[in-house]
């Protein structure tokens, strides 16, 4: 009889062990998992920004286009919106600096869109 209880005592203390390290295992997953999904959502976020910054300056040079062939109001309304929505991507993307040496990037991105923005006022 005490053979039996050292046997039974010893797969429930083996399985109350498993138990726990299941239960810690789960937590853990979950804890990587909110973290890993955070990154994502950064990265989700300045990924969209530049898009958006590219569809902004795809939409001023289709804008320029129309300013050199003469259609000067749609040419100049496009290129107001379309300076309107760079900037609202700047801003998005400014603020979401979560990587080291992306403020460099942001900072290169904002010099280079004023110079390109200084050429393009000599245009219009």
């Amino acid at each position: 009889m005490r053979l039996r209880i050292k046997i039974l005592s010893g797969f429930l203390t083996l399985t109350m062990m498993l138990f726990v390290a299941g239960v810690w295992s789960i937590y853990e997953l979950t804890t990587v998992g909110t973290s890993v999904q955070g990154l994502l959502d950064e990265n989700y976020k300045s990924i969209n920004a530049g898009k958006m910054m590219i569809e902004a300056l795809e939409r001023q040079d289709s804008a320029i286009l129309l300013l050199l062939s003469g259609n000067w109001k749609q040419g100049r309304s496009t290129i107001e919106s379309a300076d309107r929505l760079f900037q609202q991507g700047f801003k998005i993307a400014q603020n979401n600096v979560t990587i080291p040496g992306e403020p460099a990037y942001v900072d290169a991105i904002e010099s280079r869109y004023k110079a390109y923005k200084d050429l393009r006022s000599e245009l219009v």
